[in-house]
């Protein structure tokens, strides 16, 4: 038996050699049996392992031809991958484009050399162990597929270099690709999270996706399974185009039978798309909608369902989905009076199924009286609705059919835009828009509105889209803008974005303001009686106030517009800021916009239900008009049930926030259930820090209104419930009110919560809660305790009597302040020490504290962070999940060291790169003049604008691949400012792991400098750590 098993073995290897493909001892287990050696001195080095597999080593003392080769046959019209592993020392290079080590495959006339890094791109230097992999049709060596593959280094160059696991193999023929992918949204982003349906409302799903469109006489057809508690009401289209001369929506046609799925009875639908469907298809703008109802009495119940989908013989595998159905909704309020609501498209409205309208249109119609919906070119008026029509773009494309050929007319003659990059734009010239020397822009908007309102005169609000961006970069343009600023010459698109980036941002917002008031004008003039609306970006309370990207001030044109219908696409206390920081800046109604529905991810992730909620009741409280939904309603249930929550507080609510008058300033908002102590901030101010710290996640409001108050209370922190003392001299007693992690609440001091519940809950939080959060240390010069910075936020700092550093140890745990010898602030707003990886996907890693202390007159403090699951109920599995991230921070001298370490505690290993992001801020105490980063021969200053990634020879990372690389010495960063009398600065010194360095730049106009460096690409076998570390001297 022993024998049997031995003679299986030497069968199974040989049969593995085999596979291999054509390349004999690639691996060189077998010493160099099967290779030629020339001109070289190459042996197989016993005392040299690669994980444990023979490694093979060349070395080349003196220029000339060499190689280790062995003749191939290749198969016609095969692919191949050529995988190697490649170790450089010391391989010196002439000038020469084609010098250094490579691996070639020639036949005499063809030939393909590869170095580490591609085709034709020859290795030098030294580096550490690298892995190549690439492709080759045996089509490229024609009717000679003899092949002599060779490693080889250039007849120029000496130096000894190492491979080991070459391999040549055959690669198997993948399956058809589609040339489309369908999409049934929301499903795509829900990550196996249920899609909720409420009993009484349809659920829409939207299908859409990306194709080629051309399928002309293919059929499509959808599949869709779905359980006995669900019927499929009807497939239409989401915005019907023009067939046969009209426009009208189209039922798809459905065919129903009973099915079992794993001894459940289904019922299966067959939806076969008509022909127009083949042409629109993968158009952004062009979607199906799949209404889905729930069976009476279902409430409670969930499902899968399944789908498939096929254009002609393409198949697009079997997905799944989960549903639930939720109780039906009511409103138990009357619908609100002043604060308004707008949802763009309700689908079902503009669907052929009138009992889905029906319902629809009962569920928007209890919300708020008459609500607002942009109406499409085809619709009649609908008297259930505010009718609105918007408009859209720089150019003002009307939805009807006219106007847009007069469009594509007008596109013809007026001169197109262009943008930064020097990019043609398939509109016209905004400047041109705005001087109209011929009166064409004019005279086609003029014959738009009077289709407008020939075709639905019954619309008299219009809102206008208008993202235009900073363009206007012809020539034109650029020849008005130089001649408006009185320069002597035109400048080019990259002075603009150079010399002149800044002056031409703010001539471009006047600009657009110019053209707003010019577009108003005519509106009225043609259409009296119309309100005009613009929607544009919000103005934001931090930052720019005018968004960079959209070059558009909407309170320029306050005066020239009915309203502002904008779009704070986002959630959390941005919104709610930049909402109370819009309706201070405007005088006429601000109505802004969200938009969950988006079928985009980066849209979509930021908004939950809850967090809809807490933005209606925002804009509801902070004195906006109303609330928009863009661009439909394809949302799971839980936001409809928000919805409704929302507008049931703001109806009890509406008398306090339409005839009240604010009065938050009167009341003291105490958290309570937290750990308190009094520090002082940087400039000497006494304040109270609190554990869980609330500062940055409360926002209240107050409206007085005869002899109550009326409250509306905010706790944006996702996890942590709050208990709030609200106390004030027009209380007749302070009293506690509870507020849910990411949930908002409205307390009328007239019915206030009961006490005693919540009075109970904060002695149990005091017994078990510990104030050793808030310990200190001392030793010697070294010491470590709770201050604040100006903006009141609490850091843990750390002294050494020498520098000071202030760490955020309640957010990201990174360094946020840091004061050198002679007490001057280096960071202001700025961080050290922000850990994230390569990986996008990846979460924050949520730093928690885990050691503090003072070594041998050392301060420090250590924070750890576990790599999260991906986010969601049914997620893939997460590559880096179980990788343990410590970051310690510890003074010396005039220095902080950083040091980063990786464990991995899972049974595999894994494979990670990261950066480690610094933001230093010299210089605030003279405006950060002269700010500069110094990296050996590269100097980058605002003045720069481009955004840098610096690499040491032969080293390559997986981040922003697309950004041109520069040469990094590997040696120290010294950033700093200077006004020609004051100086401040710090020298950034990288320890060993790091490959690179990433400059973010900000620009002139608000300098910002970030010094990121970039890791090696590294494997942690289980249980192993890697660690990392940097120095940061201050005053070098």
């Amino acid at each position: 038996m022993r024998i049997f098993g031995v003679l299986i073995f030497l069968f199974s290897a040989q049969f593995i050699l085999m596979a291999e493909g054509p390349l004999q001892n690639g691996g060189f287990t077998e010493g160099l049996d099967g290779w030629k050696v020339v001109g070289t001195k190459a042996a197989v080095d016993p005392g040299i392992k690669l994980s444990g597999n023979p490694v093979l080593k060349i070395s080349i003392e003196k220029p000339g031809w060499n190689r280790v080769s062995q003749n191939l046959r290749l198969e016609p019209g095969a692919e191949y991958e050529l995988i190697f592993y490649l170790k450089c020392e010391n391989v010196v290079r002439t000038d020469k484009k084609l010098s250094g080590v490579f691996v070639s495959l020639s036949n005499g006339k063809n030939i393909l050399n590869y170095g580490i890094d591609g085709l034709w791109k020859y290795s030098s230097g030294t580096f550490d162990w690298k892995k190549a992999s690439f492709s080759f049709s045996s089509k490229y060596f024609a009717d000679n597929l003899n092949v002599d593959l060779s490693l080889q280094l250039s007849t120029d160059a000496i130096g000894t270099f190492y491979f080991s696991g070459l391999r040549l193999k055959k690669k198997e023929p993948s399956a058809k690709q589609l040339s489309f992918q369908m999409n049934l949204f929301p499903m795509n982003f829900l990550k196996g999270e249920p899609f909720g349906i409420c009993e009484n409302l349809p659920g829409v799903l939207e299908i859409g996706g990306k194709a080629h469109g051309k399928y002309a006489g293919k059929e499509a057809v959808l599949t869709l399974d779905v359980p006995m508690f669900l019927t499929l009401s009807g497939v239409s289209e989401s915005l019907a185009p023009l067939r046969n001369g009209k426009w009208e929506p189209l039922a798809q046609k459905c065919t129903e039978k009973e099915i079992s799925r794993d001894g459940i009875p289904y019922r299966r639908y067959t939806v076969t798309f008509e022909k127009y469907f083949h042409l629109w298809f993968g158009s952004n703008w062009y979607t199906q909608l799949a209404f889905l109802k729930a069976e009476p009495g279902s409430t409670g119940k969930n499902g899968s369902v399944y789908w498939t989908f096929r254009i002609g013989d393409e198949f697009q595998k079997e997905e799944k989905g989960i549903i639930r159905i939720l109780p039906s909704l009511k409103a138990d309020f009357a619908p609100c009076k002043s604060f308004g609501f707008l949802i763009a498209r309700p689908q079902e409205v503009h669907s052929p199924f009138p009992e889905l309208e029906k319902r629809a249109t009962e569920f928007w119609s209890s919300l708020s009286q008459k609500p607002w919906k942009f109406n499409d070119a085809y619709e009649k008026e609908n008297k259930a609705y505010t009718n609105a029509v918007m408009i859209g773009g720089g150019d003002l494309m009307f939805p009807y059919p006219e106007s847009r050929r007069n469009r594509t007319a007008l596109l013809k003659s007026a001169p197109a835009d262009v943008d930064d990059k020097g990019k043609i734009l398939p509109r016209i010239a905004p400047w041109y828009w705005l001087d109209d020397p011929e009166k064409k822009c004019e005279d086609y908007l003029k014959a738009a509105i009077r289709e407008w309102r020939t075709a639905a005169p019954w619309a008299k609000k219009i809102v206008w889209d208008f993202e235009p961006h900073p363009f206007g970069l012809d020539k034109g343009g650029r020849t008005r803008f130089a001649k408006e600023m009185n320069l002597s010459s035109v400048p080019s698109i990259d002075d603009i974005q150079t010399k002149y980036r800044r002056l031409y941002f703010d001539y471009m917002v006047r600009l657009h303001a110019k053209l707003i008031e010019k577009i108003a004008g005519i509106i009225r003039r043609e259409a009296p009686g119309t309100e005009f609306w613009l929607c544009t970006d919000n103005l934001h309370a931090s930052g720019e106030r005018v968004a960079l990207w959209c070059a558009v001030d909407a309170s320029l044109s306050d005066g020239v517009v009915d309203g502002h219908m904008h779009m704070p696409y986002y959630s959390g206390t941005r919104y709610f800021d930049d909402m109370a920081y819009n309706v201070q800046s405007f005088r006429k109604p601000y109505f802004p916009l969200v938009d969950p529905a988006e079928r985009l991810l980066r849209y979509y992730q930021q908004y939950t239900p809850r967090k809809l909620c807490q933005n209606l009741l925002a804009a509801a409280a902070l004195g906006g008009a109303g609330f928009g939904l863009w661009p439909d309603n394809a949302l799971t249930g839980e936001y409809y049930q928000e919805l409704l929550r929302g507008y049931g507080m703001i109806s009890r609510a509406e008398k306090f926030y339409t005839s009240g008058k604010r009065c938050e300033e009167r009341f003291t908002f105490t958290f309570e259930n937290t750990i308190v102590k009094e520090v002082r901030t940087d400039s000497g101010e006494k304040v109270r820090i609190h554990f869980p710290d609330f500062f940055r996640s409360i926002r209240s409001v107050a409206h007085a209104l005869d002899s109550r108050i009326l409250f509306t209370l905010f706790n944006y922190d996702e996890k942590r419930d709050v208990i709030l003392r609200v106390s004030g001299k027009d209380l007749k007693q302070a009293f506690l009110v509870k507020i849910p992690a990411g949930g908002v609440v409205t307390i009328d001091s007239a019915v206030l919560p009961d006490q005693e519940p919540l009075r109970k809950e904060l002695e149990g939080f005091r017994r078990t809660a510990s104030d050793d959060l808030f310990r200190e240390y001392k030793e010697g010069k070294s010491s470590i305790f709770w201050g604040a910075t100006a903006e009141k936020i609490p850091v843990l700092k750390l002294s050494n009597g020498t520098v000071t550093a202030g760490i955020d140890t309640f957010s990201g745990g990174e360094i946020i302040t840091l004061r050198d010898e002679k007490g001057n602030e280096l960071l202001n707003g700025g961080f050290l020490g922000r850990v994230s990886f390569y990986d996008p996907t990846q979460q924050a890693l949520p730093f928690r504290t885990s050691g503090i202390g003072i070594r041998n007159g050392v301060p420090f403090i250590e924070s750890s962070a576990p790599v999260l699951p991906y986010e969601g109920a049914d997620p893939a599995p997460n590559p880096l999940y179980g990788l343990q991230v410590k970051r310690t921070f510890a003074l010396e001298g005039n220095a902080v060291l950083v040091n980063i370490s990786f464990t991995n505690t899972a049974d595999k290993p894994v494979v990670f790169g990261f950066r480690v992001g610094n933001l230093p801020r010299p210089g605030i105490r003279f405006g950060m003049k002269g700010l500069r980063v110094k990296a050996g021969n590269v100097d980058v200053t605002p003045e720069s604008v481009e955004n840098t990634v610096l690499l040491k020879q032969g080293k390559d990372v997986p981040f922003l691949e697309k950004l041109k690389r520069g040469i990094w010495d590997g040696g120290s960063l010294r950033d700093s400012a200077s006004d020609g009398v004051l100086t401040d600065s710090m020298t950034l010194m990288p320890g060993k792991g790091f490959s690179g360095v990433y400059f973010w730049n900000a620009g002139p106009f608000k300098p910002n400098i970030s010094v990121e460096f970039l890791s090696d690409m590294s494997t942690l076998q289980p249980k192993q750590s890697k660690s990392f570390e940097y120095r940061v001297e201050t005053g070098k």
